[in-house]
């Protein structure tokens, strides 16, 4: 993947929660569509990386393959930038892992809790033996 101007990320971008691997650290996660990036994105990911220092954890962020709009309402406003782009600017604002996740029924009959639950699970760092 390359930041936009050519140069290689090193962003990871991961192809949905089930896909994470410990390897990856903890991780601080925040979840949305991320289209555009506008302000209050931008505003979440410096949280993300203003957490890391304190907890060891590295900023990522859970987005979509889609709008989920498309499966919760039967449409979606138009995106303001492809998914490339998306990636793109998520690691230009300093995210360490981005997981692009589908959303479809399946995911939208999942609790809060089981979602977060399954994040969790896969971000954790593997137990010392």
């Amino acid at each position: 993947m390359t930041d936009g101007s050519g140069a290689r990320s090193s962003m990871a971008v991961v192809d949905g929660i089930d896909a994470l691997e410990p390897g990856l650290g903890r991780l601080f996660v925040v979840v949305g569509v991320f289209d555009g990036l506008h302000l209050g994105h931008e505003y979440t990911a410096r949280r993300a990386r203003s957490g890391r220092g304190r907890s060891q954890c590295a900023p990522a962020v859970v987005t979509f393959d889609h709008h989920p709009d498309e499966i919760l309402k039967g449409a979606a406003p138009p995106l303001l930038c492809d998914p490339q782009e998306r990636l793109d600017r998520l690691a230009a604002a300093g995210v360490a892992v981005t997981v692009v996740q589908t959303f479809d029924l399946a995911l939208r009959e999942t609790t809060y809790d089981a979602f977060v639950r399954r994040i969790a699970d896969r971000s954790s760092s593997p137990a010392s033996s």
